[in-house]
């Protein structure tokens, strides 16, 4: 039954933590990468009998529920409000765009049958049983540019825009909220999409190998300007100009505190996997922090989000080391 903002949020911030402090993330998460298989696995993360099917169907089917789980979680909590902030909408809008990046792909390569698709119920904006007509799938306005399969070598960019969208969307839905919790959401989630640009840019440059023009087309940039005084975009920029080995260039940058150390030899090379992870690390003890604040607001759900995410992660990675594992035998 919802519930007024006010008696929602503190009922809602009750339960969060209680689904929070059985989470794995943090040291907790160590659990995960500790057991020997994917059934030992199972048996940790669910109560329902272990399925009888090939392990690497298993490491899909512990990530597929999993997910569910989240999903399924996240919509319940959201359910005691009787208008819900469009910011907590908006978040799944992020499994939206994954579903149709997916049927995107499916269609330009000409295939059958419908991929895998996420649910998330009655906030679905897309409509999903229309397949495999991506014109009346896309049946929202201001998305034209989205209805049309687009050929192989446009694909990325399809991608792209809806990544830039989505980012967009939240931090339009932020703004909506107001007060002190609109204030930390947004440096939380402005830091966080900052970063995923640097980490993009370090990809492109160093191990796709594209030229910088090429590269800031793929960047997310807060103003039509594109330069390197940008909020969102201006560091990725930054960087472009930096060798890659250039550590003392580097070590001024916004992602200083997230470099990879010197190897053995004493040299150095900037590595965008290091940085990304480093900052996830730092970027789930933010939202925990902020998670017991402003408890009267929307902002504890926000955060449950995204640690769940990470929690989410966590599991993807112990499935594939496992799965991994089971293959090398």
């Amino acid at each position: 039954m919802a519930m007024d903002k006010s008696a929602a949020s503190s009922y809602i911030y009750a339960k969060a933590c209680a689904l929070i402090s059985k989470s794995f993330i943090g040291e907790n998460s160590s659990k995960l990468f500790q057991a020997k298989s994917l059934q030992e696995l199972w048996s940790l993360l669910f109560s329902d009998e272990i399925p009888a099917i090939p392990e690497k169907l298993l490491a899909k089917e512990i990530e597929a529920c999993a997910q569910s789980k989240f999903i399924s979680d996240f919509l319940k909590l959201v359910s005691y409000y009787s208008d819900p902030e469009p910011v907590l909408i908006t978040l799944l809008q992020d499994f939206e765009y994954t579903n149709l990046k997916h049927v995107a792909s499916a269609l330009c390569f000409g295939q059958k049958e419908c991929p895998d698709l996420v649910d998330v119920h009655q906030y679905s904006i897309f409509k999903w049983e229309c397949w495999p007509d991506l014109n009346h799938i896309v049946d929202v306005p201001g998305v034209e540019n989205l209805k049309k399969v687009p050929p192989v070598k446009e694909l990325a960019a399809y991608e792209n825009c809806l990544d830039k969208k989505y980012i967009f969307n939240v931090l339009s839905a932020i703004k909506k909220i107001g007060g002190e919790c609109e204030a930390a959401l947004r440096d939380l989630f402005i830091e966080k999409f900052q970063i995923e640009n640097i980490v993009w840019a370090l990809r492109l440059k160093w191990i796709y190998k594209f030229k910088d023009e090429k590269i800031i087309d793929f960047l997310v940039f807060d103003k039509n300007s594109k330069n390197t005084s940008d909020l969102i975009g201006g560091d990725a920029l930054k960087i472009l100009t930096f060798s890659e080995d250039d550590l003392a260039d580097f070590g001024k940058s916004k992602i200083k505190k997230f470099l990879n150390p010197k190897d053995e030899n004493g040299l150095w090379k900037v590595d965008a996997e290091y940085i990304f992870n480093a900052y996830k690390a730092q970027e789930w003890k933010k939202a925990k922090r902020l998670f017991h604040q402003h408890i009267e607001t929307c902002c504890p759900l926000v955060c449950w989000y995204l640690l769940k995410q990470n929690e989410l992660d966590n599991i993807r990675r112990a499935c594939e080391t496992l799965r991994l594992g089971s293959l090398e035998e």
